[in-house]
Protein backbone atom coordinates (compact mmCIF):
# COMPACT_ATOMS: atom_id res chain seq x y z
CA UNK A 1 0.00 0.00 0.00
CA UNK A 2 1.15 3.76 -0.94
CA UNK A 3 0.46 6.46 1.67
CA UNK A 4 0.33 10.10 -0.01
CA UNK A 5 -0.48 13.06 0.79
CA UNK A 6 -2.76 14.22 -2.65
CA UNK A 7 -6.26 13.04 -3.37
CA UNK A 8 -5.36 13.16 -7.36
CA UNK A 9 -2.58 10.23 -7.54
CA UNK A 10 -5.06 8.30 -4.96
CA UNK A 11 -7.76 8.49 -6.76
CA UNK A 12 -5.86 7.96 -10.21
CA UNK A 13 -3.97 5.02 -8.73
CA UNK A 14 -6.82 3.39 -6.67
CA UNK A 15 -9.62 3.52 -8.97
CA UNK A 16 -8.22 3.41 -12.38
CA UNK A 17 -5.16 1.40 -12.12
CA UNK A 18 -6.09 -0.79 -8.88
CA UNK A 19 -2.50 -0.01 -7.03
CA UNK A 20 -3.82 0.29 -3.12
CA UNK A 21 -3.35 3.94 -1.76
CA UNK A 22 -4.61 5.38 1.40
CA UNK A 23 -4.39 9.24 2.17
CA UNK A 24 -2.02 10.34 5.13
CA UNK A 25 0.77 12.12 6.20
CA UNK A 26 4.51 10.67 5.09
CA UNK A 27 7.16 13.23 5.94
CA UNK A 28 11.34 12.37 5.32
CA UNK A 29 14.22 14.87 6.54
CA UNK A 30 17.72 15.25 7.47
CA UNK A 31 18.89 15.55 10.42
CA UNK A 32 22.53 15.85 10.88
CA UNK A 33 23.63 12.26 9.53
CA UNK A 34 20.55 10.86 10.17
CA UNK A 35 17.12 10.49 7.98
CA UNK A 36 14.03 10.30 9.87
CA UNK A 37 10.99 9.61 8.49
CA UNK A 38 7.28 9.11 9.78
CA UNK A 39 3.85 8.36 8.93
CA UNK A 40 0.29 9.58 10.36
CA UNK A 41 -2.94 8.08 9.11
CA UNK A 42 -5.02 10.55 10.26
CA UNK A 43 -3.96 11.66 14.25
CA UNK A 44 -2.11 8.21 14.75
CA UNK A 45 1.31 7.77 14.45
CA UNK A 46 1.17 4.46 12.55
CA UNK A 47 5.16 4.13 11.24
CA UNK A 48 8.71 5.88 12.66
CA UNK A 49 12.00 5.12 11.20
CA UNK A 50 15.74 6.61 11.27
CA UNK A 51 18.57 5.20 9.21
CA UNK A 52 21.95 6.51 8.93
CA UNK A 53 23.03 8.41 6.02
CA UNK A 54 26.17 9.89 4.66
CA UNK A 55 26.46 11.70 1.85
CA UNK A 56 28.59 11.06 -1.25
CA UNK A 57 28.90 13.14 -4.54
CA UNK A 58 28.40 10.20 -7.54
CA UNK A 59 30.14 9.96 -10.63
CA UNK A 60 27.68 12.12 -12.86
CA UNK A 61 28.44 10.17 -16.45
CA UNK A 62 27.33 6.91 -14.34
CA UNK A 63 24.09 8.48 -13.22
CA UNK A 64 23.65 10.13 -16.55
CA UNK A 65 23.82 7.07 -17.82
CA UNK A 66 21.80 5.18 -15.50
CA UNK A 67 18.68 8.13 -16.22
CA UNK A 68 19.28 7.78 -19.99
CA UNK A 69 18.27 4.28 -19.60
CA UNK A 70 14.81 3.84 -21.33
CA UNK A 71 12.12 2.91 -19.26
CA UNK A 72 8.91 0.42 -19.85
CA UNK A 73 5.20 -0.12 -18.65
CA UNK A 74 2.72 -2.26 -18.97
CA UNK A 75 -0.77 -1.01 -18.51
CA UNK A 76 -3.60 -4.08 -18.08
CA UNK A 77 -6.86 -2.13 -17.47
CA UNK A 78 -9.45 -4.97 -16.27
CA UNK A 79 -12.92 -5.12 -17.47
CA UNK A 80 -15.68 -5.30 -15.05
CA UNK A 81 -15.86 -8.23 -14.24
CA UNK A 82 -12.16 -8.34 -13.96
CA UNK A 83 -10.75 -9.98 -17.11
CA UNK A 84 -8.57 -8.01 -18.55
CA UNK A 85 -9.98 -5.60 -20.89
CA UNK A 86 -7.18 -3.25 -22.60
CA UNK A 87 -3.64 -3.79 -22.22
CA UNK A 88 -0.73 -1.48 -23.52
CA UNK A 89 2.92 -1.55 -23.19
CA UNK A 90 4.96 1.80 -23.33
CA UNK A 91 8.71 3.09 -23.64
CA UNK A 92 10.10 6.39 -22.57
CA UNK A 93 13.56 7.51 -22.48
CA UNK A 94 14.92 10.35 -20.91
CA UNK A 95 16.82 12.90 -23.25
CA UNK A 96 18.06 15.74 -21.02
CA UNK A 97 19.24 15.34 -17.52
CA UNK A 98 20.03 18.22 -15.28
Amino acid sequence: MHVLNDHPPIAGGRELWGFPKKLGSPTLRAEADTLIGTLDYGSVRVAAGTTGYKHSALDTASVQAALSAPNYLLKIIPHVDGSPRTASSSSTTRKESR
